[in-house]
């Protein structure tokens, strides 16, 4: 008897050394506990600790070799459980519990929707990884949008436990789990955590109705706003066509209004780009209208007496742009309308405006329609306005029979959009006696001098005259008076 209790194994075993802890379920909170195989021979089984208000509770008793665990009392997508094990041997002895300073935890982590400077985030805050002997090396972020597949959002080092998502969406899921990684490589994964964000009644449109040039020769912006959200701070910005360089031209604050009119004194003749950008009370972007462009008009003339006028198209009406409206002035008198066209094109003959009273002078611009089929209101958006000048053209005969059958009987320069002002026309004779003149370009010689016939022989013309371009010209020569014989 003194031989068997002399044999009797009383030596506990190794006390075993945990590797880590991770929620395994997210949905039920359960836990995955691994540990390193004790490096006793006899060890036959392990016993697993969970602290429950301050008390170590045994969760259960697993078999060797079982180096791993899925606590399912576990509670881990509430808060974070901490473990502790111990071993024994086939002889029942226990070894020591893992120190009180050693154990593993799961990690908790929750969100937290905030704003900094107005800028909305989510504040994420977990709590460590504890008592890996390497140490945590790092954490990482991971996230999902609407639940869709999980992305890494950053990198945090081993002792940085929190982090601000910027950049957020409002009527959008997050979801969040963190990974501490050791300084040896192990893991340990925390719960899955979600959060909804829906911000309060923010404006739904912004809407730029037109862009038009006024009557003032200026850019006017017509807008209907949202004015049911509680945010009613606007920002319209422009930029030049197709850049992205925006500026900020007009703010309005606590505006209770649904429409709102704004007059740029950007230039005309380039074409802008303006957009309409609710804000919150730091200014930053809550909802972006459609894009909407002045229209500016280009024209040309050539030596056909036809101008080519062209305009970039309208950007955006809210409906549809239905056609474009082309007016035309011709040496500053009213503008009339000729005509109307879905193209962005226009060729106009002004062949029926030479001879002599018109100066050449020629106004255009074009008026672009919005459809009044829904969501169209029919708005409208008038263009700058191009001016084309027609150079002049003269022809001055040489012979002229002043008679008395009306054919070919007055002496005049045939002259089309040539100035009024500064049109000299003269007639002298061959020792140099002026025996005409006017500033008329419809007025000429008949071929008298105080009333009396001038007889059949060869004048000196001199003709003076200028024209739109600011040019001007002189032309002499010599005219020769004929007289049939009668019958």
């Amino acid at each position: 008897m003194g031989a068997s209790l002399a044999a009797q194994d009383i030596t506990p075993p190794d006390t075993p050394l945990l590797d880590s802890v991770s929620v395994y379920d997210n949905v039920t909170g359960s836990a995955i506990i691994a540990w390193h195989p004790c490096d006793s021979a006899d060890v036959v089984g392990y016993i697993l600790f969970k602290n429950v208000n301050t008390v170590w509770n045994i969760v259960d008793t697993i078999l060797a070799p079982a180096t791993s665990y899925i606590d399912v009392t576990a509670q881990a997508q509430y808060h974070p459980e901490l473990y502790r094990m111990a071993a024994y041997d086939e002889s029942g002895n226990l070894s020591p519990m893992t120190l009180a300073n050693q154990y593993h935890n799961t990690m908790y982590v929750f969100p937290y929707e905030e704003t900094d400077n107005c800028q909305p985030l989510i504040r994420l805050h977990w709590n460590r990884y504890l008592n890996w002997s390497e140490g945590v090396k790092q954490y990482q972020v991971w996230y999902s949008e609407n639940f869709g597949t999980f992305q890494l959002l950053t990198v945090n080092q081993g002792d940085v436990s929190g982090y601000r998502h910027f950049g957020i969406s409002d009527a959008t899921s997050y979801c969040y789990f963190i990974r501490a990684i050791s300084n040896t490589g192990k893991t340990s994964t925390s719960n899955v955590t979600c959060i909804y964000i829906d911000y309060p009644n923010i404006p739904t449109f912004a809407m730029i109705d037109y862009v038009t040039v006024n009557p003032s020769g200026q850019i006017e912006i017509s807008s209907t706003l949202d004015n049911t959200a509680q945010v009613n701070n606007y920002r319209l910005e422009r930029a030049p066509a197709f850049t992205d360089a925006y500026s900020t031209v007009a703010t309005i604050t606590g505006y209770q209004g649904n429409t709102w009119v704004y007059t740029d004194a950007a230039s005309v003749t380039t074409q802008w780009f303006y957009r309409l950008i609710a804000t919150d009370a730091c200014g930053n972007s809550l909802y972006t209208s459609e894009i909407a462009s002045n229209i500016v008009t280009y024209g040309s003339a050539n030596r056909e007496l036809t101008h080519r006028v062209w305009w970039n198209r309208y950007r955006w009406f809210p409906g549809d742009v239905e056609s474009y409206d082309v007016f035309r002035s011709a040496d500053d008198k009213p503008f009339e309308h000729i005509g109307n066209t879905s193209d962005t094109v226009w060729l106009d003959v002004v062949e029926s405006f030479a001879g002599g009273e018109y100066t050449g002078k020629f106004d255009y611009y074009v008026m672009a329609n919005e459809s009044t089929v829904a969501p169209g209101n029919g708005n409208k958006s008038r263009s700058s306005g191009v001016c084309l000048y027609e150079f002049s053209r003269v022809f001055i005969p040489n012979t002229f029979s002043p008679n008395e059958d009306s054919l070919n009987a007055v002496f005049k320069p045939s002259v089309s959009f040539v100035l009024k002002d500064g049109y000299h026309f003269s007639v002298y004779s061959r020792w140099g006696d002026q025996i005409f003149h006017t500033t008329n370009p419809l007025e000429g010689w008949n071929g008298k001098y105080n009333g009396k016939p001038m007889k059949a022989d060869s004048y000196v013309y001199l003709l003076r005259y200028g024209n739109q371009m600011g040019e001007s010209f002189e032309k002499s020569g010599f005219v020769h008076i004929y007289y049939p014989p009668k019958n």
